[in-house]
């Protein structure tokens, strides 16, 4: 009996990985960082049962490189899952606005609210994210894992303002979230390398990364910035010969 339980237990399933770090998000990476330079070779995950994993590997650019441990990020995080400090969904967080407008004016709301629903899990909200340093925790932690708090924090660094983006980093990997960040000359470098998106949408996501979303007409801008650089991102993935994933869905 307890042989038959045991074994039962040892055939225990991995965890499967989360959306941004399955193994069609790595084919992704590797044919978008491929084709732009920043990755000289293929990232190749090892088998060790992870819902996040992550690879170490050697990003270029610009005549500079750096080695350090990377995973994947869905760049704006429209999730359906409560957040403690929010108390609510960062979904339900906007949805909580659409009583301030007049009814004649929340037809576009709910239908923005939709359009981020339904972009959350798609290729064009997915890209590369540094762990080794805490990147990726920076994210989450300034601006509650908004995109745009996180560009804002970004050119603050590159602009010799906040070093914010530091603030996770231990000791020993704060060097190499330093040479990560040395790679590109400015926040309008960083996004149109990781991202793909234009100088214009960069200024655009700087200028709301330092509001807050306190009022209906914010979060109506906030989700517009989503579709303008999923808009973009698309257009990127086009470029792609093949795409692990299926075709990103189009705008409603």
């Amino acid at each position: 009996m307890s042989e038959n339980l045991l074994g039962k237990a040892s055939e225990k399933s991995a965890p499967a990985p989360e959306y941004d770090t399955s193994p069609e998000a790595f084919k992704l990476y590797n044919a978008l960082y491929r084709q732009n330079g920043l990755l000289g070779s293929e990232i190749s995950l090892s088998a060790a049962r992870s819902r996040r994993p992550a690879a170490e590997c050697e990003l270029f650019h610009d005549g500079r490189s750096v080695v350090l441990t990377v995973s994947g990020d869905t760049d704006f995080n429209f999730s359906t899952k409560r957040v403690i400090g929010l108390s609510r969904s960062r979904i339900d967080f906007l949805k909580y606005y659409q009583h301030e407008l007049p009814m004649e004016q929340q037809g576009e709301f709910i239908h923005l609210l939709s359009e981020c629903q339904r972009h959350f899990h798609s290729p064009e909200n997915l890209s590369l994210m540094p762990q080794t340093g805490g990147l990726n925790l920076a994210k989450k932690g300034i601006g509650n894992d908004r995109l745009d708090a996180f560009v804002f924090s970004l050119s603050e660094y590159y602009t010799g303002g906040s070093s914010l983006l530091l603030s996770y980093a231990s000791n020993e990997n704060l060097p190499f979230l330093k040479r990560y960040l040395s790679l590109f000359s400015s926040v309008y470098d960083y996004c149109r390398t990781l991202y793909g998106i234009s100088d214009t949408l960069t200024t655009a996501l700087v200028v709301s990364g330092r509001q807050p979303i306190d009022s209906a007409p914010r979060a109506l801008e906030y989700m517009q910035l989503a579709c303008r650089f999923w808009e973009q991102k698309r257009a990127r993935l086009a470029a792609l010969e093949t795409s692990p994933f299926p075709a990103a869905p189009a705008e409603a």
